[in-house]
């Protein structure tokens, strides 16, 4: 579970976020929903610890993640948390398959080629393992991203706008994709978005 309680972020310019208290179960399809600027990717980013809470906590079951080093932080993302952004950011000079074996190393996880091409084989991604990122299409780049970030078996997945960019049909099977691949490796799944085309497909939202 996911628990935000308290939690606010003051930037430089000294402008201060707040959140509403909210929680996310085990297991569970979440969104965050409001326009550009109502701080929803600052609250994932609080949420997925790239960021410090100026006050607040936010809790991973009984784990208060800002009460982590930044060593600590590194550590306990990389083994419990799975990261998709709206831009897929896939090292150009990697291949599909060397793209998730980076996200493995970097994890500090065992690297099973088997793991991984079972894994590419449920995306629709096998046949293009030694493709470099240039030769991909925007879809096909963004399930590199998915790949990437559920390989290690993450128990939090979170995604910033993943279909911001979409067409319609698009944006319907990365919902799908993303919530059948989080069941699969049972995991919760967080997406921040101003999308309205997903709304329905969620149920527990929180609306800044």
């Amino acid at each position: 579970m996911i628990q935000i309680a308290g939690l606010s972020h003051c930037f430089s310019d000294n402008v201060v976020i707040s959140y509403p208290d909210w929680q996310v179960a085990d297991g569970e399809h979440s969104l965050i929903l409001g326009a550009s600027g109502s701080g929803k990717t600052t609250l994932l980013h609080l949420m997925s610890g790239l960021l410090k809470p100026t006050n607040g906590s936010v809790i991973f079951d009984t784990q208060e993640i800002n009460q982590l080093s930044p060593s600590r932080m590194d550590k306990f993302r990389g083994a419990h948390v799975g990261l998709i952004f709206q831009k897929p950011h896939l090292i150009a000079a990697l291949t599909v398959k060397e793209n998730i074996k980076l996200s493995t190393f970097l994890g500090k996880k065992p690297e099973h080629n088997r793991h991984i091409e079972e894994m590419l084989d449920s995306l629709g991604l096998i046949e293009l393992a030694h493709r470099k990122v240039h030769q991909l299409s925007q879809g096909q780049a963004q399930r590199v991203a998915i790949a990437r970030a559920l390989i290690n078996h993450p128990k939090f997945v979170f995604g910033d706008e993943p279909t911001a960019s979409l067409d319609d049909e698009s944006c319907m099977k990365v919902v799908e994709l993303l919530k059948r691949q989080s069941d699969q490796h049972g995991a919760t799944l967080v997406i921040a978005t101003h999308d309205q085309r997903v709304k329905n497909h969620f149920s527990n939202k929180l609306e800044l």
